[in-house]
């Protein structure tokens, strides 16, 4: 991994966000998109979950990626994502999201340049707890069907220790901006996350890691600080902390009420009319979407 400083003009936005439902977590990535549409920044958000919660990939088939009847019975909510990839059970994890229209981070025109760096940053972040990190070479074919789980094998760029993978994303990328989000577990539960996708729980287990596993992290283990020292490294930038102002939250609270709470969206894949889908998307990038 190696470290470009970017030409950032100021430093750029840090919001550490308290545990929410995943209509509010969804929503408040898609308002992070809209800001960096309107003028060049980066926004990086740290997040977690307040309930078990199963996210789809905008693109993916509810009923081929989640049994629906298991995750009624578990209390798991689903929701979809506005990035594309495989579905993601939110459960023992922290959830980084980065979003960005600088012309620092977009300099790699590649289809996965930015997206290869905001990995290497989170593996920066992870290596500085003591786990080994590697980002994935290459895809891993297999057979595996697009309807199966994310943690279900690496894509190019996703960081594994060990061999494992133990944070998955995926990057929504329009010409002149992106966003990027990804899951980085604590803990992982083979079994619960089989029960939502129909996958198999043995195969999860052989192939998925966690910073717990690895670790054993104490309650004092401050993981966010450590993924934010490895951004400010990787790009070499300081951070402004930042929450959301008021304004800031009624819109992700509009955003997540006319979208991300609606079945239209969340079962059926439709945008609401209300919300712009951005003619100018260049590309979906996912686990396994993003390259032929």
């Amino acid at each position: 991994m190696t470290s470009e400083a970017c030409a950032s003009p100021a430093p750029w936005r840090l919001v550490m966000d308290p545990p929410a439902d995943g209509a509010f977590n969804m929503a408040a990535d898609e308002l992070m998109l809209q800001i960096v549409g309107q003028r060049q920044t980066t926004i990086v958000r740290f997040y977690r979950w307040c309930a078990p919660t199963l996210s789809l990939g905008r693109s993916q088939k509810i009923d081929e990626a989640a049994d629906r009847e298991f995750c009624r019975r578990h209390q798991i909510e689903i929701v979809r994502r506005p990035t594309g990839g495989q579905a993601v059970l939110h459960d023992r994890e922290i959830t980084y999201s980065f979003a960005s229209s600088d012309p620092g981070v977009l300099a790699d025109p590649s289809p996965y340049g930015a997206y290869r760096r905001v990995s290497g940053a989170i593996a920066r972040g992870i290596a500085s707890m003591g786990i080994p990190v590697e980002l994935a070479p290459r895809m891993r074919r297999s057979a595996a069907r697009r309807a199966d789980p994310c943690f279900l094998e690496a894509g190019m760029s996703e960081v594994l220790s060990n061999g494992r993978k133990l944070c998955g994303s995926a990057q929504r990328r329009f010409h002149d901006r992106f966003l990027q989000h990804g899951s980085i577990l604590v803990g992982f539960d083979p079994h619960l996350l089989a029960g939502c996708t129909r996958a198999d729980a043995a195969v999860l287990q052989a192939g998925v890691t966690s910073v717990g596993a690895e670790l054993q992290p104490s309650p004092s283990t401050k993981i966010e600080e450590h993924l934010v020292d490895g951004i400010r490294s990787e790009f070499g930038i300081e951070f402004h902390p930042a929450p959301w102002t008021e304004a800031e939250r009624a819109l992700i609270e509009a955003i997540a009420d006319r979208k991300y709470r609606m079945d239209r969206w969340n079962v059926g894949a439709e945008e609401p009319e209300e919300v712009d889908s951005s003619a100018d998307e260049t590309e979906l990038l996912g686990p396994r979407e993003a390259l032929p």
